[in-house]
Order: C-alpha cells, then structure tokens, then sequence
C-alpha cells in the first residue's frame, strides 16, 4: 500500500509567521522517500525495456546489412603484382601481317613501314618515279618490280648490319597507285600502242593481246618477245612466250604476267599459211 504522499505538513501559518515543526519535518522526508522508491523501481523497468527493445533492434539491423553486403575478393598479395608486372615487362608484341609476296611495287605505290623492336608509329612510304624508295637509316632501295616480301629481307639485312642486333621489319602495301605503269605493244596487233596497268589487277601477256584488239593474221604466235629492264643492273632481260598455247589451248601456265615498263613485240611469219 503506497504511502499518502500529501501528508506531512513542515509548516503551519500564524499570525507571527510560518512556524516549521521538526517533528513533521522528519514524518515528511520519510514520506518522500516512501513515495520516490516505487518511482525509482518504474523508472528502472522502463529504462531496461528501452535498452532490450535497443538492442534487437540493432542485431536485426546488423544481420539484414551483413546479408546484403556484396562478397569482397581478397586484394592480390603484392608477390602476385609483382609477379605479374615482371611477367609483361619488355613483352614484344606479335604481329599477324605476312608481307605481301606476289604484288610487285611500282612508282606511285604507298606502303608501311616499322620496326617492330622500335615501338613506334608505322611510317608511309612512296615509290619514287626512279622506282626507289627512301627507307630510314638505310636511304634508298630499288623497289620496282620487287615484293614487299623480298624487300622486308633485304632491309632487314642492311638494318642488322649497323644499327639493329635483331630487328623485325613489317613492310606492307597501304595504297596502290590507280596505275601501276604502263607496258607498250607493237608489232603484228590490231591496236598497237601503250596500255596501263590498273592496281589490284595482274596483266598477263595474253589480256593485253586481248586488250589491244588481238593478233593479226600474219603474227607469229609461238615467238612473242617481251623486254624487261633489269632491276638489279644495266642487263635487260627478255622473255620469248608460245601465246598459242595459252590462247588456243588454255595453258595459263604458259602466260606471262607483265610488269611496267615492259615492251612486248609481236614478230610476222615470213609465210602465210
């Protein structure tokens, strides 16, 4: 049973004044404590349920975070970087382009060229009308008439000689004049005269007959000459082709693909059969 805490009088008013009687004085700060006990009690209680309630609410909170957190990976060990950067130091890279060994250069032509070991920007570099072309640190090297595959062995060569202990050339056609040269007929054809050689396309001895109107009737089929110019020295070179196997018989075998600057003579028969 709780105490009557408005009990307890400390003073009464009289017509000198407030006069304090010890005695209630006393009665009422037992009352007081009486009153203040079951108020600790309740206190205490809702201060414990406030910190229960607290920390579910926390665990709840903390479980549902950790189960939506993304897994991390464990960060590489600095032996692994190590590794790994050792592992692409001083890694050349490979290169898939063949040198192109059919396509003969001549003036006009563009190709590109580098050095692999240099690591740097491929440079464009144009036959010359005297069919030379400038390479770097070696200067000039006669390129019409060659393949860039026979040209990338020659300056690598020269390249390994002075300057390079091993060097990868890449050599490449990167834009081929719209006329390649010209070839001259003359002789016993219908349109004798100087036809010209259309890039990405092989003349051959036969398509420029062809072109020029074909043979006449008095030519000698199975001695068409063709004079080339020597690339490598002063010497001409000159080629003696049977045109009536590969016109009348299909050998293409037997055809000969030109090159600009090429004469091609058609002899007569001396009698007509």
């Amino acid at each position: 049973m709780l105490p009557d805490c408005n009990r307890g009088v400390i003073a009464s008013l009289t017509p000198r004044g407030f006069i304090f009687n010890v005695q209630d004085m006393r009665r009422t700060d037992h009352v007081l404590a009486q009153c203040n006990a079951p108020i600790r009690k309740s206190t205490r209680g809702i201060l414990t349920l406030v910190v229960l309630f607290s920390s579910a609410f926390l665990t709840t909170a903390l479980a549902s975070s950790d189960a939506k957190a993304p897994s991390l990976k464990p960060a590489p060990s600095n032996q692994n970087v190590a590794s790994a950067t050792a592992t692409n130091t001083n890694v050349i890279p490979s290169f898939s382009e063949a040198p192109d060994d059919k396509l003969p250069l001549a003036p006009g032509d563009r190709v590109s060229f580098r050095v692999v070991e240099d690591r740097g920007e491929p440079k464009l570099l144009t036959v010359a009308d005297s069919g030379e072309l400038e390479v770097p640190y070696i200067g000039r090297v006669m390129a019409r008439g060659r393949t860039c595959k026979d040209l990338t062995a020659e300056i690598r060569e020269k390249l390994e000689q002075k300057y390079y202990h091993r060097a990868t050339v890449v050599l490449s056609v990167d834009l081929l004049n719209t006329s390649r040269g010209m070839v001259y007929l003359f002789g016993e054809v219908r349109a004798p005269g100087s036809q010209s050689l259309p890039s990405g396309e092989r003349l051959t001895l036969a398509k420029a007959i062809i072109r020029a109107g074909g043979l006449t009737d008095f030519a000698d089929k199975q001695r068409v000459k063709v004079t080339r110019e020597s690339v490598s020295g002063p010497a001409s070179q000159v080629f003696t082709v049977d045109v009536g196997r590969v016109l009348q018989k299909g050998q293409l075998d037997k055809d000969l693909t030109l090159e600009p600057g090429d004469i091609i003579y058609v002899p007569g028969r001396l009698v007509n059969f």
